[in-house]
């Protein structure tokens, strides 16, 4: 679902889940949950970090 999910997620993300993940974390909303994950271009890998309940993400 994250490879085809294009333009979709989101790289606005809370600072404080920027902070524990680091500065190129995404997010996509996956109800009631928001993925964070981070994404390596070169390599082609996506690394899940953390599904974070969207009512505490914020």
């Amino acid at each position: 679902m994250i490879e085809g999910a294009g333009d979709i997620d989101s790289k606005a993300v809370p600072e404080s889940i920027r902070s524990e993940f680091g500065a190129g974390i995404r997010k996509l909303a996956v109800n009631p949950f928001d993925l964070v994950y981070a994404y390596d271009v070169e390599r082609g890998i996506v690394f899940i970090e953390a599904p974070i309940h969207q009512r505490i993400a914020w």
